[in-house]
């Protein structure tokens, strides 16, 4: 790939390769939470720590200083930042886990991911939007630089969000919602069984196949969803659509795609896997302007109209616009910093066995890969 990405990615799996030769870093060990103000003699292991990934440049009298000041919790909010941690200050559970990695378990992070970008960044040049699962982010990169992002809510571990390349083609306004068999029969069904005004409360509606409607009381729910349920569900458009007020379509086998969410609270968690497979957008508005080449107050204006009437509405895009769903969970930062992701759909491992095994690296070998790691990871 010729993209920066990739470049900046290669040289940070050099920088930790250097870090690996002069012999790795400091574990931080302590049992119990570390908060600004503590002092405790895990604290110049964390000096030494975030000193050599250069999240901290410590005076040379300071190092076995054993408060956690300000100066360090300052550095550690940096890391946590790196990391997609909650940016504290505070030593608990999670920053600690993140701290006491090997730096060869980053290595072997930055290495599956150069994988992954070999696998799509080259079909990509050009203006695109690029999902990055991993780290909860959406980006706009234009002439490989990024120019516009917003955070981005993907799916559970058990409703894992795909990796794949498309093109947007329209976007749909006011949607309703056909819930999908899945979520009817593991989500929908059960609710209504504990609670038969649950449809009512959703804004719900039931239909034949034939689009004939059914009165939910007339339902002898029991058999469901033991029994294939013979009926569509469909959420009305509104404030309080599962889709929010717009959704942006590419074709893709998996019928996934990026939409609004009335779900905004959720935005501010660092741990952002919530939908059923598709793509939660914060800024979708600012999306919509974009793709369909507004300005601000002229977008604004038309959005306001749109979403007034209350219709559903199709506006196409003059032309497909290239958007890849991609799952980094290590990438470099533009001033050259890394960024680790959590491996939430535990993907990394089956890209590392392929690279790590007997047989010589080969075309065939990474598209096995690719393969086994889709198999795992699309539910």
């Amino acid at each position: 790939p010729q993209q920066a990405e990739y470049r900046q990615l290669k040289r940070g799996l050099a920088r930790y390769r250097s870090i690996q030769a002069a012999g790795g870093w400091p574990p931080v060990i302590s049992s119990t939470a570390i908060k600004p103000g503590d002092s405790t003699p895990a604290v110049p292991q964390l000096r030494r720590r975030l000193a050599i990934t250069g999240d901290y440049h410590p005076n040379p009298d300071e190092v076995d200083n054993p408060v956690l000041d300000q100066e360090l919790a300052a550095a550690l909010k940096a890391f946590q930042k790196r990391h997609l941690l909650p940016e504290d200050g505070v030593i608990g559970p999670q920053t600690l886990s993140a701290l006491v990695q090997p730096v060869e378990y980053r290595i072997d992070q930055i290495r599956a991911n150069l994988e992954r970008m070999r696998w799509l960044l080259g079909d990509l040049e050009g203006d695109y939007l690029l999902v990055d699962i991993a780290a909860y982010k959406l980006f706009l990169v234009q002439d490989d630089v990024v120019t516009w992002s917003s955070p981005i809510q993907v799916g559970k571990p058990y409703r894992q969000t795909p990796v794949l390349t498309s093109r947007v083609t329209y976007l749909e306004w006011n949607p309703g919602w056909i819930v999908p068999p899945t979520i009817a029969s593991e989500d929908v069904v059960p609710a209504i069984k504990r609670d038969r005004g649950y449809l009512k409360r959703q804004h719900m509606e039931l239909f034949t196949y034939q689009g004939k409607p059914v009165d939910p009381a007339s339902i002898d729910w029991e058999p469901y969803p033991e029994k294939p349920l013979p009926y569509m569900i469909r959420q009305r458009p509104g404030p309080w659509n599962a889709l929010g007020t717009v959704k942006f379509i590419f074709p893709n086998e998996h019928l996934v795609y990026l939409h609004d969410t009335p779900n905004k609270n959720l935005f501010g968690r660092s741990n952002r896997a919530f939908s059923s497979g598709c793509i939660r957008v914060a800024r979708p508005y600012s999306l919509a302007k974009i793709l369909l080449g507004l300005d601000d107050e002229a977008g604004d204006a038309q959005i306001r109209a749109i979403l007034a009437s209350g219709k559903t509405q199709r506006q196409y895009l003059p032309r497909g616009f290239p958007v890849a769903l991609l799952y980094w969970t290590s990438r470099a930062a533009a001033d050259g910093s890394m960024i680790f992701a959590p491996d939430i759909y535990q993907r990394d491992r089956v890209v590392l066995q392929a690279l790590d095994s007997r047989e010589a690296p080969t075309r065939k070998s990474a598209a096995t890969a690719l393969v086994q790691a889709r198999s795992e990871g699309v539910r």
